[in-house]
């Protein structure tokens, strides 16, 4: 019943995410599928929710109660907008207590209800923090790949969003829960790849560093 659920769920997300690629991913400058996989990856519930995410929330303490190993988080992109606007820009240090993660989630409440979902992402894109030196999308698409973000393949596009988690540590287990999301490996067939042609990918990439600073 449970398993029926959450697909019934991931089904429903995916749907969302689709959709709204397709209406905002001319507006942002990026293919549809790197916004699908962005929602999908990082903030499922993204296209619909207020801000906070209670399904995520739900989970994420269901998870830190009664499994061990890395504690997930239930931070949407509009709370991590907070990271960027508050606590970056003030040179705080960035902190996960319960005090914190309630700022954090007004914040998101308060940003989602003074912008549209795709100014949010715009900002979002503009400022986060993608590893090296690189500080948003241009400078990342240009620093890894030397491609501009409108030009990013489908494996570019998932190798880009795969490391926001983590980004200046590799992370094989990483790639390989994301990619067991049956969501996830629906869009890389729509778009003429596959789990394998990703992991190809992966392993051509880390031969190399990135080329060098955005200009």
């Amino acid at each position: 019943m449970l398993a029926a659920i959450r697909s019934w769920s991931d089904r429903r997300c995916a749907t969302n995410a689709a959709d709204f690629a397709r209406r905002w991913s001319g507006v942002i400058a990026v293919p549809d599928y790197f916004l699908q996989l962005l929602i999908l990856i990082e903030d499922k519930r993204f296209p619909k929710h207020y801000g906070v995410d209670p399904v995520g929330i739900a989970r994420a303490i269901w998870h830190n109660l009664l499994k061990r190993g890395r504690r997930q988080g239930a931070s949407t992109l509009p709370q991590q907008l907070y990271n960027l606007r508050i606590v970056r820009k003030c040179g705080r240090q960035y902190s996960r207590t319960f005090y914190a993660k309630l700022v954090q989630a007004a914040f998101g409440v308060w940003i989602t209800s003074r912008l549209s979902k795709e100014a949010i992402l715009i900002e979002y894109l503009q400022s986060v923090y993608w590893g090296w030196s690189f500080r948003g999308i241009d400078e990342a698409a240009w620093g890894y790949l030397g491609k501009l973000r409108q030009d990013l393949s489908i494996e570019e596009s998932f190798f880009l969003i795969e490391r926001l988690c983590s980004p200046n540590r590799r992370s094989s287990q990483r790639v390989e829960v994301i990619l067991r999301r049956s969501p996830i490996v629906a869009i890389l067939t729509a778009n003429h790849s596959s789990v394998d042609l990703l992991k190809l990918f992966y392993e051509r990439m880390y031969r190399a560093p990135p080329l060098g600073d955005y200009s």
